[in-house]
């Protein structure tokens, strides 16, 4: 074989490898090869029970788009974050380096989101968030998204709120966690702002079990209501029943976010009762949504939660995208299509994403009567 021959063929090799190459790589994922969603949720720990309400409304999701598809199935790798911010940046690297996926869903809490941002922004991976609610992620990357409502939001409307009551001297018991100090924080300044008194504030322990001395200490002040902004609907509960014990007679108030969940319901009883919380502008009454509402309480034996609805949302939101980019590879076209998003008709709420990736929702008041959350009639 002459010198030429040798190169001619070599050049042929080459230009079927390299088609090869660029034809599994261009080409739109078949069933077989499902694009995999990496997801990062709380299934043990304190938040476990807000994990496992986001997988309900997800799986059903997955359950509808697996069978309307044409181009791509999705598959799901769920991992535990164990509700720690450790077990989060282990779990999301694992997706990232091992699973090789361009989409994570979660974490739950937002000290979780903070953490792992980073990992998943220098990988341009979309990171979509559905309950995290701390301001800070606003600005954690280009490629961070959440279909909750930031916590600064709810504590602004509820200030407005107590004003318009007339409410003047307020209490603030605040959890050591990312989402309950945005929620507090900015219940505060805006309450100031209306012309409200923060009489008393105390950031809490989450694990802490007795809160009688500082109870104590928001009587004595006078406060005419008490803000919640808590870690859990465990420590909430907890923390509204001594608050009752205690003879505590004022409003009690808080951010939904942790408070509107059966933990928080059970843990404190019938001390429940009265309590107003700011909510997403959620109605499972909504005639639009019942198709959602009949098959999730077929499946799970209840009623969908917010955040369940948020799971549901995410999924539908991130199929959408994918099937406009040709699949889940260019990352940058997704990033571009979320921020692009304007009022899809989603079960959690009109959905649209601001400059920031951060959702634009309603908000509405609610209130607890005869052990369940129900919409608050000014």
């Amino acid at each position: 074989m002459t010198k030429t021959s040798k190169i001619i063929i070599g050049i042929i090799i080459a230009v079927i490898i390299i088609g090869g190459i660029w034809y599994t790589l261009s080409r739109k994922p078949t069933e077989e090869e499902a694009i995999k969603i990496g997801v990062v949720l709380s299934f043990t720990g304190k938040t476990a029970s807000y994990g496992e309400e986001i997988k309900n409304g997800m799986e059903l999701a997955i359950s509808e788009v697996n069978q309307e598809l044409k181009d791509f199935k999705i598959e799901m790798i769920y991992e535990d974050t164990q509700s720690e911010t450790k077990s989060a940046v282990d779990a999301v690297t694992k997706l990232l380096e091992v699973d090789k996926v361009n989409i994570i869903v979660g974490p739950v809490r937002s000290s979780c989101v903070l953490a792992v941002a980073p990992l998943s922004e220098a990988k341009k991976v979309i990171l979509f968030a559905p309950v995290a609610a701390s301001e800070d992620i606003t600005y954690a990357g280009d490629y961070v998204f959440r279909n909750r409502e930031t916590a600064g939001l709810h504590g602004k409307k509820m200030a407005e709120f107590l004003t318009n009551e007339e409410v003047s001297k307020a209490a603030v018991f605040i959890a050591q966690s990312a989402n309950a100090i945005t929620y507090g924080n900015s219940f505060m300044e805006n309450f100031q702002n209306l012309g409200g008194n923060i009489v008393f504030s105390v950031e809490y322990n989450e694990n802490l079990i007795d809160f009688k001395v500082d109870i104590t200490k928001t009587k004595n002040k006078e406060a005419e209501v008490i803000y919640i902004a808590a870690a859990t609907g465990k420590d909430a509960g907890i923390l509204m029943k001594q608050i009752k014990e205690m003879g505590f007679e004022g409003l009690v108030v808080g951010s939904g976010g942790t408070l509107e969940n059966e933990e928080f319901l059970t843990g404190a009883g019938i001390a429940s009762e009265g309590l107003i919380v700011t909510s997403p502008a959620f109605n499972i009454e909504d005639p639009q949504i019942q198709p959602y509402r009949n098959k999730y309480k077929s499946l799970y034996g209840k009623e969908s939660s917010p955040f369940a609805a948020n799971g549901y949302d995410a999924i539908k939101i991130l199929v959408k995208a994918m099937e406009y980019c040709g699949g889940d590879k260019d990352t940058d076209c997704i990033r571009d299509f979320l921020y692009n998003l304007k009022d899809y008709p989603g079960i959690g709420g009109i959905t649209t994403f601001d400059e920031n990736g951060d959702v634009i929702k309603p908000l509405q008041l609610k209130t607890v009567k005869n052990g369940e959350f129900v919409p608050y009639e000014e």
